[in-house]
């Protein structure tokens, strides 16, 4: 179970800063899962940690040695491309044979390896097919067993369970996680599913423009997203831009314009600051009536139906803004299209980050 640490790493390609200085512990046997916006770097991360390509500055550790001369075959890592990278003609079991048999492994040993692994994404069955006789959900799972069955000792995943459909990919990231700890294995799992992300991840770390934005637990994560960006790409939250008007013993009175104002429980706040106030969509509510405070008038503009949950998109009146309310399906009440409501939250369930430079639209657009 190798550490993993980067330090003070970049990677340009010509004038494109694809990492810029980045730094990240991933620790023994952690399973990390990375997060970020098309472009943000992540498969360059990979790519860094595998020894694909070479940092243009910064070094990449291994149990504390650095691995910036290593080839790729001596990092004990295993790599999963996007884009599958099988042998076509190899069948499926000789694909995932390929990594054990070229480190030494008898081939009763690798056989048996091959075909548990393959058995634990569904495709036992396929053994002696070719990737070409696949679909692609069916080749993005021979590219995960061959990874698995490789002996590796850190677990490079991009984007694994992409292609596969929903009921699949929920059954195969609980296996997989399940196996990275029965193996004592690292890995570092890249993914643009936040749920996905959220399910199976001890820790996840967000990058954007190459840098990391924000690394913690899923649960802190939601709970104290340490940036706007932070708060707004995972889970998703209301942003709401005012200042700080007072401050009083049970918190800080935010002026949101038009006379209309929220309490937060933050008394560290100065007066007269501008401020963005987040507040998650699961932790806001609709109301038909106003409550004494952080009541906020507005009309139900979309009802969405997700599953589990409705969502309702509002816009807030008086103010230059909008707010979304997350609402358990099974709620009594339901709010239908144009009705006046009233947005509320709590003030325990606000976060307060200060007012970005460039401006909240700015800080929030993902390219």
């Amino acid at each position: 179970m190798p550490e993993i640490k980067l330090k003070n790493v970049t990677k340009k390609y010509g004038s494109l800063v694809a990492i810029d200085h980045l730094s990240l512990s991933i620790k023994n046997g952690e399973y990390m899962c990375v997060l970020g916006p098309t472009g943000a770097g992540k498969t360059t991360l990979l790519k860094l940690i595998a020894g694909v390509v070479r940092p243009t500055e910064g070094e990449i550790y291994s149990d504390g040695q650095s691995v910036n001369d290593l080839p790729p075959e001596e990092r004990g890592t295993a790599l999963m491309f996007q884009g599958f990278a099988l042998f076509p003609h190899l069948t499926v079991l000789d694909n995932i044979l390929f990594g054990p048999l070229s480190k030494g492994v008898r081939y009763k040993d690798a056989f048996k390896i091959g075909m548990d692994t393959l058995d634990m994404v569904k495709l036992g069955r396929r053994a002696r097919s070719y990737p070409a006789e696949l679909s692609g959900g069916m080749q993005q799972r021979v590219a995960l067993a061959r990874s698995l069955a490789s002996g590796a000792k850190t677990l490079l995943l991009d984007e694994p369970l992409g292609a596969l459909d929903a009921r699949l990919r929920t059954e195969l990231r609980r296996d997989i996680k399940t196996l990275v700890k029965d193996l004592d294995l690292t890995a570092v799992h890249i993914t643009h599913d936040q749920e996905e992300a959220v399910s199976i991840a001890d820790r996840i770390a967000l990058l954007r423009d190459g840098k990391i934005e924000q690394v913690d637990t899923p649960i802190d994560f939601y709970r104290h997203p340490k940036t706007i960006f932070a708060a707004h790409f995972l889970g998703g939250a209301n942003l709401l831009e005012g200042v700080v008007r007072r401050v009083t013993p049970e918190g800080s009175v935010i002026d949101l314009g038009r006379e209309i104002d929220v309490m937060v429980s933050f008394k560290d706040l100065k007066e007269g600051k501008l401020v963005v106030v987040g507040v998650r969509l699961e932790r806001t509510c609709l109301r038909r009536a106003a409550f004494r405070q952080n009541s906020l008038l507005g009309r139900v503009e979309a009802v969405r139906f997700l599953g589990e949950f409705i969502k309702y998109d509002v816009v807030l009146d008086r103010i230059e803004s909008a707010a979304s309310c997350k609402i358990p399906s099974k709620s009594p009440e339901k709010f239908g299209a144009g009705e006046k409501v009233y947005v509320h939250f709590n003030p325990d369930d606000c976060v307060v980050f200060p007012s970005p430079r460039l401006g909240l639209r700015k800080e929030i657009e993902v390219i």
